[in-house]
């Protein structure tokens, strides 16, 4: 495997492309955090009622998932980490990126002093 990277234009614009990945994540983790309140503000009521029907859907929604949690708890364990792992994208891309422009000025510049000995 090459261990060769050739970026034509720079790290300048994957690291732009990192950044809007980060916000969209960071924007669509802080909207489930949102709908997560507002559940389990209205779980809170048990809005499913107490009748036939009702206890039915409970049955249902709360059902234990194959890690043994209720459906329910492990939906909203799930999306209380809703785009954590595009920020980490994100952050991960914009630090290897600002390594790589750090590491090419560096090596521009040893290559320049060579000639100066």
């Amino acid at each position: 495997m090459s261990s060769n990277l050739e970026l034509p234009e720079g790290p300048d614009p994957v690291i732009a492309v990192a950044a809007r990945i980060r916000a969209e994540a960071q924007a669509f983790h802080d909207k489930a955090g949102t709908h997560l309140d507002k559940i389990n503000s209205l779980e809170s009521g048990a809005p499913w009622g107490d009748d036939r029907t009702g206890r039915q859907f409970y049955g249902s929604y709360t059902k234990p998932t194959e890690q043994g949690k209720p459906g329910n708890v492990e939906a909203q364990e799930v999306a209380k980490h809703a785009g954590e792992d595009g920020i980490s994208v994100g952050d991960n891309v914009i630090t290897a990126m600002s390594s790589y422009r750090a590491t090419d000025l560096t090596s521009s510049y040893d290559i320049g002093q060579l000639g100066r000995s």
